[in-house]
């Protein structure tokens, strides 16, 4: 318990100290920025998962851990000493939004602000229970053999993400429609192997998740420019809007792991029903932004937005 309350206060810190420290050297670069973060954060979900795959081959759980733990400090130490302040921070307004309430007023941003919730109420509890979900198929897989999988999923993250965020990918099909494109994709992945639960049925449907991903990470903060970066909001709120999304969207993730581990402890077959949720709340998020989208641009459906 210990252990998951300060692993979680310290990926809450590193999330807005990584934005901040990649923001201030890429300023004028933002696609570069968000490629880098795109494509490490998978790598070092490659890295880390490796190290410890090999570790649980030897049985030695204890240095695994201290491997990890070596390893974040080699990346993190040199990280503090790149961060500098931007001079970009002190045009920006930290005050609240001037009208709080209008996103209520606003259909298609609160219809497209509900989705994305959903999507993140399960992106994550794929790499956070995978290996148990896989250990616990009728087969009882060593969790080795799932480990693998969670490798596969990073790396072709890695692969994938560059091009689902691609120039050319958003010229031809647009941020939100990739990114709602994204959100099925992720659902389907969930859906689909809790109906028959299988090492085989993990390592095929690990790579539509894993493009998912890839998408995700690299539009979730492009995305909704094309709601809160509007006529309809004033300049100054923008940022206030989408930190107040960026805050929900932590919150709800983090309820989204929890409640896929209360569901697991209900019976056996606790995983199954968990995915199965899962998989409809990302799928209906999906639905939501769809719609969200079709109040903003009408019944355009290939407009490339």
């Amino acid at each position: 318990m210990m252990q998951g309350i300060l692993m979680g206060i310290g990926l809450g810190i590193l999330l807005v100290a990584g934005i901040l420290c990649l923001s201030s050297h890429y300023k004028n670069n933002i696609p570069l920025a968000s490629m880098t973060g795109t494509i490490m954060g998978p790598l070092g979900g490659v890295i880390y998962t490796t190290g410890s795959y090999i570790q649980f081959q030897e049985r030695e759980f204890q240095k695994a851990c201290w491997i990890n733990c070596g390893i974040m400090a080699a990346t993190l130490v040199p990280a503090c000493f790149l961060m500098k302040p931007s001079e970009i921070y002190g045009r920006l307004s930290t005050q609240a939004p001037e009208e709080s309430t209008r996103i209520w007023k606003e259909k298609d941003t609160l219809l497209f602000t509900l989705g994305y919730l959903c999507l993140f109420f399960g992106l994550f509890t794929w790499p956070a229970y995978i290996v148990l979900m896989i250990a616990s198929t009728p087969q009882h897989e060593f969790p080795t053999s799932p480990t693998v999988v969670l490798m596969i999923t990073y790396g072709v993250s890695i692969l994938t993400a560059p091009i689902m965020t691609s120039g050319l990918v958003l010229r031809t099909n647009g941020a939100l429609n990739t990114f709602i494109l994204a959100a099925v994709a992720v659902g389907a992945s969930f859906i689909f192997p809790s109906q028959a639960p299988s090492l085989l049925a993990f390592e095929l449907w690990c790579t539509p998740y894993a493009v998912g991903l890839g998408a995700v990470l690299g539009l979730y903060i492009r995305v909704t420019s094309i709601f809160h970066f509007s006529d309809a909001t004033r300049p100054f709120d923008r940022p206030a809007r989408i930190s107040a999304l960026l805050t929900l969207v932590g919150i709800v993730a983090a309820a989204g792991v929890v409640t896929t581990a209360a569901l697991v402890e209900m019976d056996d077959g606790g995983f199954k029903i968990a995915m199965l949720i899962n998989g409809i709340v990302v799928m209906a998020g999906g639905l939501l932004m769809w719609v969200g989208r079709w109040f903003r641009i009408g019944s355009r459906v290939w407009f490339c937005i």
